[in-house]
């Protein structure tokens, strides 16, 4: 049972949406999630059937020693996302890196995908 947000989304309890940037170079497609807090053992990447599945989990600090919380903006809990991808990714090519609690997903372009110049002759 959960929560349902403007754009008709249900919030469950205990979980949360990581956010993602994706953008487009000549060469590849970059996924780019924000996972502030959660451990890269607590991250896992799958590709099944043209699809890219996050999943993972942040958990929560101990509670205050001798206090508590006034205020608590920090989304914990289970995470998970997916991604279809553009027939032009070349998917055994794709990596993985988990810098500073950003995990980058870079989907290479086939070579087929990637636009030539062709020469006129004449």
């Amino acid at each position: 049972a959960g929560q349902v947000r403007g754009n008709g989304a249900a919030e469950v309890a205990g979980t949360w949406e990581p956010p993602v940037d994706v953008y487009e170079t000549d060469h590849a497609i970059v996924l780019q999630v924000e996972l502030p807090g959660v451990a890269k053992d607590a991250v896992h990447v799958e590709l099944q059937e043209h699809t890219i599945r996050l999943s993972g989990e942040r958990t929560r600090e101990p509670a205050v020693t001798g206090g508590q919380y006034h205020r608590e903006e920090g989304r914990y809990g289970a995470f998970q996302r997916a991604f279809r991808m553009p027939t032009i990714v070349d998917e055994a090519k794709i990596q993985a890196t988990y810098t500073d609690g950003v995990l980058a997903l870079r989907l290479p372009k086939q070579a087929t995908a990637t636009p030539q110049a062709i020469p006129i002759t004449g």
